[in-house]
């Protein structure tokens, strides 16, 4: 049966709007009093699949009461949690961002992180991490900054680590599927630590005054 031009491509247009859903919402996290949230940690709880969160300048604490870190659990969606100015700096944020029916996509970009680490993890799923830095951290759970696994893929791009403190049995990102362009690692007493046979990739990595053999 050959069906009229003007019914497929009515059915060609529904099929591409299928195949192609509407983008998320955009969430905003400031100081200001005039953002969607005051807070990290809120935007990620409210996040829903293809949401972009975006952090104005600003110092976020968002660990515990006692000093501990504050964990978040994102299941099963993508989306992406970006420093939309300069001077974003998070502490005591744990990010969790868990593949369970699905391999989700998660994007971080243009922050700083302070404080204590982990700092993300990512599991079934792959992870962008660009033009963020990683200063003074203390590995406190005896994972990487960045953890990946139970197939969790990490694409890590411009940023830089400083001053990365941790026990023998934690790197700076530990994972499988690693791929590492264009960072720096200054002042680190601990190797990148990618284990369970991985296949790392390392490109213009530069790497100063760090105690630890294995950070390249």
């Amino acid at each position: 049966m050959t069906l009229p031009l003007p019914k497929l491509l009515v059915i060609l247009g529904a099929l591409l709007v299928c195949a192609h859903p509407a983008a998320g919402a955009v969430l905003s996290v400031g100081q200001n009093g005039t953002e969607d949230y005051a807070s990290v940690w809120e935007a990620l709880t409210a996040a829903q699949d293809g949401d972009r969160i975006e952090v104005y300048s600003g110092y976020y604490y968002e660990g515990e009461s006692d000093g501990s870190l504050r964990s978040v659990f994102v299941r099963d969606i993508s989306f992406s949690l970006v420093g939309v100015q300069d001077n974003v700096v998070i502490e005591g944020l744990y990010l969790f961002a868990v593949g369970n029916s699905q391999r989700p996509s998660t994007w971080v970009g243009g922050l700083t992180f302070v404080g204590k680490a982990p700092v993300f993890t990512q599991s079934n799923g792959t992870a962008t991490v660009e033009n963020c830095s990683f200063d003074d951290l203390d590995v406190v759970m005896g994972l990487g900054v960045l953890d990946m696994y139970a197939g969790g893929d990490l694409f890590l791009s411009g940023c830089s680590f400083s001053g990365i403190h941790a026990g023998a049995e934690a790197g700076v990102i530990e994972g499988y599927n690693v791929t590492v362009e264009d960072c720096q690692f200054e002042d680190c007493d601990v190797g990148l630590g990618l284990v369970w046979g991985g296949h790392p990739r390392l490109d213009h990595v530069v790497a100063s005054h760090n105690t630890a053999k294995a950070i390249v």
